[in-house]
């Protein structure tokens, strides 16, 4: 996984095929023959999710080089379409693509609900104590050089 140099995240092939719950040759061949597999059942069904997140591409991914190594990074879209099809599309679920899906729910609906109302639990814990350390600030410099 990663981010490309334009801030999009990734996922690489092994990283979304172990995700999803399926080999990665299974991944790679749907990807490589994006084309023809569109066309059918499995593909299809991608291929609308994808719509629905305006991902019109001809490729499912992008060649990228990781420590050196071309590798397939597969970006957000296609990841979330994937994952959602081997979650509750396919006929047999699966459930480490369910787990997945339920973790990047949890994760993406706490960043929903803290944007939505300007929350940011970083500075919480640093704001209970924003005060005292005013405090400490000012009466630094009040005592004379040695007084303590």
């Amino acid at each position: 996984m990663g981010v490309l140099e334009n801030g999009v995240p990734y996922l690489t092939e092994s990283g979304l095929a172990r995700m999803c719950g399926i080999a990665r040759p299974v991944l790679n061949r749907l990807a490589v023959n994006w084309a023809d597999e569109k066309t059918k059942p499995r593909g299809s069904a991608i291929a609308q999710l994808l719509e629905q997140s305006s991902f019109y591409e001809d490729t499912l991914f992008l060649k990228s080089e990781l420590n050196g190594s071309e590798i397939n990074a597969y970006t957000e879209p296609v990841c979330l379409a994937l994952l959602e099809y081997y979650a509750f599309l396919t006929d047999e679920p699966r459930s480490d693509a369910v787990r997945a899906f339920r973790s990047l729910a949890r994760i993406t609906f706490r960043k929903f609900i803290y944007d939505a109302v300007g929350y940011a639990p970083e500075h919480s814990v640093i704001d209970k104590w924003r005060h005292f350390h005013d405090r400490v600030d000012m009466t630094q410099d009040a005592a004379p050089i040695g007084y303590w």
